[in-house]
């Protein structure tokens, strides 16, 4: 009875921790939204490092052995095929319908459900798991919807072309990537084209000219 009331006090304590916790970064990332109104681009820099430090920590649970050694790929996956394709498409705004909506509310719900799974024994650290659930799973979305700007006109991409996948981004950095080592291969087989067209005319040039002489 006793084991089953601090089991219960203790749970109650993480969930108003983690609902403070919450509203506290909630109220400070707003204020540094309503700073920065004029510059999404610092919104922007600032919603990466916080996506970086919820991977880090993430991680960390499974050095120290709470969470199962799948959860950091699950975490990889969500938090940047999710988190930071969101981020660098931010702040345009997508249909409830659209693919990339879809794929965000997927993803969010595949963490989301796998969140409980992932703890080596789940009972010990049920605490940790409300905390994580809070504010990792529900305060990162939130964050970014704070952070879109309510002006309509304002909600497109910030970089020209920006509102595409992060792997179609990284299909064109591999092509860019591939494609530049062929350009300098090709420039330099025409540049010593043309250096050894120069030297024959040159040469042609230089016997005309004794000839000539002769």
């Amino acid at each position: 009875m006793a084991y089953h009331y601090v089991w219960t006090l203790s749970l109650f304590c993480s969930i108003v921790f983690a609902l403070v916790a919450l509203g506290i970064a909630a109220a400070v990332w707003s204020h540094y939204i309503d700073i920065h109104i004029n510059d999404l681009r610092a919104v922007r820099a600032a919603m990466v490092l916080i996506l970086l430090l919820a991977f880090t920590i993430e991680l960390v649970s499974t050095a120290l052995g709470t969470t199962s050694w799948w959860w950091p790929a699950l975490c990889f996956i969500v938090d940047f095929w999710g988190g930071l394709d969101a981020i660098l498409r931010f702040p345009a705004q997508h249909q409830g319908s659209s693919l990339c909506s879809v794929k965000q509310l997927t993803l969010q719900m595949a963490k989301a459900v796998g969140l409980p799974f992932s703890f080596r024994n789940f009972r010990p650290n049920v605490c940790i798991f409300v905390i994580a659930f809070i504010l990792d799973v529900i305060a990162l979305p939130l964050l970014y919807v704070m952070a879109v700007p309510l002006d309509p006109a304002k909600q497109v991409a910030l970089d020209e072309g920006g509102d595409v996948d992060l792997v179609v981004r990284v299909w064109r950095l591999a092509q860019g990537g591939i494609s530049t080592p062929r350009q300098h291969i090709a420039r330099s087989v025409s540049l010593t084209r043309t250096a050894l067209c120069a030297g024959w005319c040159r040469r042609l040039g230089s016997a005309e000219k004794a000839n000539r002489r002769l």
